[in-house]
């Protein structure tokens, strides 16, 4: 969860980018999806969840330098549908 003192920053960002989720979800970073294709998310956080355990893993801070937001998860999915699965990056 962001820290409160750059939530009216990232909230004016999601504004004027038209997310359709801003009034129903707060900010949130995107691990996965869209960067998995969606049938693969139930195994990849299995896969990390084992891993967290293993190495029993503590929750952590991090700090971001750059706000960058994507087209919303169903224009992307109409993207994939359309052309395949996501180029690889």
């Amino acid at each position: 969860i962001p820290p409160d003192q750059v939530w009216d920053e990232i909230q004016r960002a999601r504004h004027l980018a038209r997310d359709p989720t801003f009034y129903k979800w707060p900010p949130a970073i995107r691990l996965f999806h869209p960067f998995l294709p969606r049938h693969l998310l139930p195994e990849a956080a299995t896969s990390i969840a084992q891993l967290i355990d293993r190495y029993k893993l503590e929750s952590f801070d991090i700090t971001l330098n750059r706000l960058l937001i994507l087209p919303h998860t169903e224009v992307l999915e109409e993207i994939e549908m359309r052309e395949g699965d996501l180029p690889e990056q």
